[in-house]
């Protein structure tokens, strides 16, 4: 276990250190290129790493692998909310993300309400659910953006996903608070690993663990709304990072979060600082990297569709 988590650190450092020093500017360009590429490095990590941490709770939560912030529709709600900001002339990098916030936590009520059948979860409805607010949310933004044409940059960015996004001096130190918001989300869904790992057992089993989990989902629904709601707002809706993540590293440490969540970390900060350097160097002219995380993604979900993976969870 400790040999595959050295890798994973290695490659992961590796990863960093090649976003940070490869790119079309060269390995050592000047100061300004620099200081972009070591933003960038910092969002996909930070954007990695929440990805796949909510992936790995949401699936614990709903006992589903196949739930993710993207699935559900958590991070299109919240990229309505930004893109509804931007509309109501909100630009800071709090108040958009306070409307990401409320557009992720939005469209994840509606999408769990739908899918209660007779006050019993039902997990098909909850995918399904979750993908019909997300083209619905994601039409309404078109609208927006059509409507509101001095946005439509930036409300394409939210949609598509993207690090490389300018960032001024006096914005700094309100995209760093907004930041260690995220990374406080993530540090409780570390402490979370006990009542995780009773959850994915099941609601009663998890009871009779002692743990109290009207509790634990009111937390954890509070967790990814914040954390997504926000981390929409820096860098828009990337897809499917906290759906295969996950799913991966559940096949090479196991179901005990203990392990699962540090892994998850990892994997989700390599799988997404790779996705940027593809989406930097593989054409003449950079593509969004939720375009290159879909282009991994959607094969991978058809696989576990095709396999029958969503009929069944237990951590």
């Amino acid at each position: 276990m400790k040999l595959r988590f050295a890798i994973l650190f290695f490659l992961t450092v590796a990863a960093i250190s090649l976003s940070l020093f490869w790119g079309p500017a060269g390995f050592f360009p000047g100061r300004e290129v620099m200081s972009l590429r070591a933003m960038r490095a910092f969002l996909a990590l930070l954007a990695g790493a929440t990805l796949a941490l909510n992936g790995a709770a949401l699936q614990a939560l709903f006992l589903n692998p196949l739930a993710d912030p993207y699935v559900l529709g958590i991070a299109s709600g919240a990229a309505l909310g930004y893109a509804a900001g931007l509309v109501l002339g909100f630009s800071t990098p709090f108040f958009v993300s306070l409307f990401g916030i409320l557009g992720g936590a939005g469209v994840f009520i509606i999408v769990y309400l739908l899918s209660r059948r007779n006050g019993v979860l039902n997990r098909n409805a909850l995918l399904l659910a979750g993908v019909v607010m997300s083209f619905l949310t994601s039409s309404l933004v078109m609208i927006l953006m059509v409507s509101h044409q001095e946005s439509i940059y930036r409300m394409l960015y939210v949609l598509w996903g993207y690090l490389g996004r300018a960032i001024s001096k006096k914005q700094l130190p309100a995209v760093f608070a907004v930041s260690l918001i995220v990374m406080a989300c993530d540090a409780v869904l570390f402490l979370l690993s006990k009542e995780l790992d009773a959850l994915s057992l099941g609601d009663e089993e998890a009871l009779s663990m002692g743990v109290d989990v009207e509790k634990v989902k009111r937390l954890l629904f509070l967790l990814s709304s914040v954390s997504i709601g926000i981390l929409v707002s820096l860098v828009g809706s990337i897809g499917f990072v906290g759906l295969m993540v996950p799913h991966i590293a559940r096949r090479v440490v196991g179901p005990c979060h203990r392990n699962l969540m540090p892994f998850s970390f990892l994997l989700g900060v390599l799988f997404l600082s790779l996705a940027d350097l593809i989406s930097r160097n593989i054409t003449p002219y950079e593509l969004p990297v939720g375009v290159v995380t879909s282009l991994f993604g959607v094969p991978f979900f058809l696989y576990l569709l095709s396999r029958g993976v969503y009929e069944s969870y237990r951590g």
